[in-house]
């Protein structure tokens, strides 16, 4: 080797003993940005989890060190709180940070979201749209499309589409099926990632299919309790991990890294104060038992958070909602009926009826259950007070000692019902606590008030909230024939428990009619009205003639039972045709029967409950029909209305008018406030929809509470 060649090597040589090595300038976030610093890279492709370092290296540098343009995310969930401080020094402009949701089987993204400062209160990772030569479908387990704001998994289809893997036949036949909305013989691909849309046509993305995790029988998206950890503003990351004791049983721990350095007591009150934060946002089965504090996440060597590596906590900090086997007999009886209603394998002693999944129509189920089980005919309002299954066990067993039946078991209101001798109340203490002016909401036809839950737990621990139901639904007692008489009667309720005003007031579909009477008559009183909240019902229209004045009760009984039928998502198999040849209490038991046949009512129920719930819609139906406001309301109206409008689901009413209002201006003497928001008449008061409205229903509740002091 000549002398010149020899030097030329020698110099190669030094060069790379003297260079770092790629792998660790990638581990060390300072070595890296000075990396992008001394080349001036423009363009940088990174994983959320190794940006959120670099965002704390670039604190030590001045504002225009970098010269990036664009800023690429990818290969994992993005924590969009994460980027605050970015935002704070950079803004959003220059350079541009983009989120990717890419999969290889598309060689390799999907869809872009171009970020802002805008987006940062939002909850879950935002994906934006699909790029040109691809197509989204988000998809249930039937292949059907979900609604907007709903989630359901991701399925991609397109030009950009990979035809298959190479010699792997039967995966290929898994993950890509046909697509049934092309009729071109075209593939769909079956991700595994779960998304929704939302209404500006942009996709979040929930997580993995396979994140979930079943713990005490319930499966639990991890990548919804993270997002919600990081909405609180002491939360920088969080991520959520099932684990496993010696004994098998499976539990939530997260682990977080907070904004800032706390010393352990600040660590202790801070999490105490998150979970408080997380119980008035999701069901207690989705609450942590453990909470880990982490100076940063572990990442691996491609930068991603590395969940294997997160430490294994020695003493979990448990929650109140941790399991506890029932002990008693009566806890134990009770348990196992829970666990039939709810369809799921295990409930314990401090689980929540509804944050188990208890709705209006299983609330039904759950008391004839009760009731033949324990010979105690409970109430709506004895399942608020006791919700959990110790509280409930405690009710029944306290009832059972005095010989009263649990239906009496009521708030301490005093209120003779019209038909009957003992004291009962059409309150329901849905959410009692609170030092906030108390809110009353009138249900929708039918009266029953369980369905109230979900927006009362959104309003939070400092907002009062009472339900009225009929007293009619035990069906011992007459309907009223009139609103009028509806309004009334829930008037002296309310003001049994707040004499004079300011009132607030609200009502869902026809629960809205008889809140706007309501207002009415407490005007004509001298009392205020600070607040009158209308859930998705029309004005009254005038001059029409309703076609169901005409209906026998056959075909009362049948639309009834449609009605039921879209409530609860079950087929009850009844027609006006299979209906007409029966006698009316044949037609009753017939209904009773196929509500059994769906799990909607345990076998050989009683038949009064079935009567209870017919008689009312029917009367209440009948008393919307005869009812026109005399005058205009003196006072402003607030109409929240749902994004999608389907007149089925609205019930068994005609035209609706085609204003803004849909009619309330004619009969108020203030322009009506109209508010829209997700979910259609009947899901804008579930998960996920109930969140938006609970929001705009406490900023109305806030504002109205300051006009009035």
């Amino acid at each position: 080797m000549g002398r010149k060649n020899y030097s030329a090597v020698r110099r190669q040589q030094l060069r790379k003993a003297t260079a770092p090595e790629p792998y660790w300038v990638s581990r060390s976030p300072k070595e890296f940005y000075d990396l992008l610093v001394q080349h001036q890279v423009t363009v940088l492709n990174q994983t959320p989890s190794a940006f959120t370092q670099l965002i704390e290296v670039d604190q030590d540098y001045s504002v225009d060190a970098l010269k990036l343009r664009y800023v690429i995310f990818g290969g994992e969930v993005l924590q969009i709180k994460t980027l605050v401080p970015w935002f704070e020094r950079h803004g959003d402009r220059f350079p541009q940070l983009i989120n990717m949701y890419g999969i290889t089987e598309t060689t390799v993204h999907v869809t872009y979201k171009i970020l802002s400062t805008d987006n940062i209160e939002q909850v879950s990772s935002p994906i934006g749209k699909a790029l040109g030569d691809l197509k989204i479908y988000i998809l249930d387990r039937d292949l059907q499309p979900v609604p907007i704001g709903v989630t359901g998994e991701l399925h991609i289809g397109g030009a950009g589409l990979a035809r298959g893997y190479l010699n792997r036949p039967e995966l290929t036949a898994e993950r890509f099926i046909p697509n049934p909305f092309d009729l071109h013989n075209s593939k769909l691909y079956k991700t595994g990632d779960l998304g929704r849309y939302l209404p500006d046509g942009n996709i979040e993305f929930i997580g993995r299919i396979d994140n979930q995790v079943k713990v005490r029988g319930y499966r639990i998206e991890t990548g919804e309790i993270e997002s919600t950890l990081t909405q609180h503003p002491s939360v920088k990351q969080a991520v959520v991990l099932a684990t496993e004791d010696n004994s098998g049983n499976k539990s939530l721990v997260a682990y977080l890294v907070l904004e800032s350095e706390t010393p352990e007591g600040s660590q202790t009150e801070a999490i105490g104060k998150l979970k408080q934060y997380l119980k008035q946002r999701l069901p207690q089965y989705m609450i942590p038992s453990g909470f880990v504090v982490l100076p940063q996440l572990p990442l691996t060597p491609n930068g991603k958070v590395d969940r294997k590596a997160l430490p294994i906590p020695d003493n979990i900090s448990s929650v109140s909602t941790e399991y506890v086997a029932p002990e008693t007999e009566t806890q134990k009886a009770l348990a196992e009926i829970w666990q039939e209603v709810l369809g799921i394998e295990q409930v314990g002693m401090h689980d929540n009826f509804f944050d188990l999944g208890g709705h209006s129509l299983l609330a039904v189920r759950l008391m004839a259950e009760i009731e033949k089980e324990f010979g105690q005919n409970i109430s709506l309002a004895a399942l608020f007070q006791g919700p959990t299954l110790e509280k409930l066990a405690i009710l029944l067993r306290q009832s059972g000692d005095a010989g009263t039946p649990i239906r009496e078991i009521q708030p301490k209101i005093s209120l003779t019902q019209k038909t009957d001798t003992h004291s009962w109340s059409p309150l329901v203490a849905i959410q009692p606590q609170g030092n906030h002016p108390p809110f009353f909401c009138m249900p929708g036809s039918g009266g029953n008030v369980v369905y109230f839950h979900q927006l009362a737990r959104h309003l939070g621990n400092e907002q009062p909230f009472y339900a009225l139901q009929p007293p009619s639904l035990d069906g011992v007692s007459e309907p009223f024939s009139s609103l009028e008489e509806v309004a009334a009667y829930y008037l002296q309720a309310i003001q049994t428990l707040q004499p004079s005003s300011p009132y607030f007031l609200g009502g869902h579909s026809f629960g809205g009619l008889v809140t706007f009477e309501m207002a009415q008559q407490l005007q004509q009183k001298g009392e205020t009205v600070a607040l009158l909240a209308l859930f998705d019902f029309p004005a009254p229209l005038q001059g029409t003639t309703p076609k169901q004045l005409d209906w026998d009760d056959t075909r009362w009984l049948s639309n009834i039972a449609h009605m039921l039928e879209i409530l609860s998502g079950k087929n009850f198999d009844i027609s006006y045709e299979t209906l007409k040849p029966l006698t009316p209490e044949a037609q009753l038991n017939y209904l009773k029967r196929q509500m059994e046949i769906v799990s909607l009512l345990p076998p050989n129920s009683g038949i009064e409950r079935v009567r209870g719930i017919v008689q009312t819609i029917k009367a209440e139906e009948l008393a919307f029909m005869s009812y026109l406001p005399q005058r205009s309301y003196q006072g402003a109206i607030t109409l929240f209305r749902t994004s999608k409008v389907d007149r089925d689901e609205l019930g068994m009413l005609g035209d609706i008018p085609t204003d803004t209002t849909w009619g309330w201006n004619q009969f108020s003497s203030q322009p009506v406030e109209v508010h829209v928001v997700p979910g259609n008449h009947i899901t804008m008061l579930s998960e996920p929809h109930v969140m938006v409205l609970a929001e705009k229903l406490k900023f109305c509740l806030a504002k109205a509470w300051k006009t009035e002091l």
